[in-house]
C-alpha cells in the first residue's frame, strides 16, 4: 500500500513537471508585486551603494554637482520671477503682454516651488511658503478661467499679488542668512 502511494505521489510530480514544461515561459517569468518591488528596491541601493564608494551619484556626477546645479537653477528662476512678476504687476491687466508674460511668471513660479523641496534635508517654513505658492496659483488661474468675472478677476490679483509677496518673503531672508548661496551672491 504504501509504494502505491509513492507511485501515486510520483505520477502526480510528473504530471505536474509536463504541465510546467508546457506553460510559455513568460507565465513563469511573471513574479508577484512584492518580489518586483524586493528587487527594485535592492537595484536603487545597490546603485546609491555604488555611488557612495566612487564618490558619484546614480546620475554620473558627483552628489555635490547635481545639489549645486539644483540650488543654482532655483535661484535663477527665483531671481528672474522677481523680475518678471514686477513687470507683470506694473503691466496694464488683460492685454496680451500681461498674459504672456504671467504665463512665464507661472512656470518660473511653479518650477521655483517645486524645486525648493529638493534642497535642504529637512522641510522648514520656505517649503510651508512653496506649498503655498503651488495652491494659490492653482486657485488663481481657476478663477480667472472659470469663474465669473468681477469676482474672478478680484480672487486672481489677490492670489497673484499674494504669491509675489510671498516669493519676496522667501527672497529677503535667504539673502540676509549668512551661509546661503543668494547671500553670497547679495553680499559678496
Amino acid at each position: 500500500m504504501p509504494q502505491q502511494m509513492c507511485k501515486l505521489e510520483t505520477t502526480q510530480k510528473n504530471l505536474q513537471i509536463q504541465e510546467i514544461q508546457k506553460t510559455p515561459q513568460r507565465i513563469l517569468k511573471q513574479k508577484t508585486l512584492p518580489q518586483i518591488l524586493r528587487r527594485r528596491f535592492y537595484f536603487i541601493k545597490t546603485l546609491q551603494a555604488k555611488s557612495k564608494k566612487s564618490n558619484k551619484s546614480m546620475f554620473g556626477a558627483p552628489p555635490e554637482t547635481i545639489i549645486n546645479s539644483m540650488i543654482i537653477s532655483h535661484l535663477a528662476t527665483a531671481i528672474l520671477s522677481l523680475i518678471i512678476g514686477s513687470v507683470v504687476l506694473l503691466l496694464k491687466k488683460g492685454t496680451k503682454t500681461h498674459k504672456a508674460f504671467g504665463k512665464i511668471w507661472i512656470g518660473l513660479m511653479l518650477y521655483t516651488a517645486i524645486s525648493s523641496f529638493w534642497i535642504g534635508d529637512k522641510f522648514s517654513w520656505i517649503h510651508g511658503i512653496s506649498i503655498w505658492v503651488i495652491i494659490g496659483i492653482c486657485i488663481a488661474l481657476y478663477a480667472i478661467r472659470y469663474m465669473k468675472r468681477p469676482k474672478a478677476i478680484r480672487i486672481h490679483a489677490g492670489f497673484m499679488v499674494g504669491n509675489y509677496i510671498g516669493l519676496w518673503s522667501a527672497a529677503i531672508p535667504a539673502a540676509l542668512t549668512e551661509g546661503h548661496l543668494t547671500h553670497q551672491i547679495v553680499f559678496g
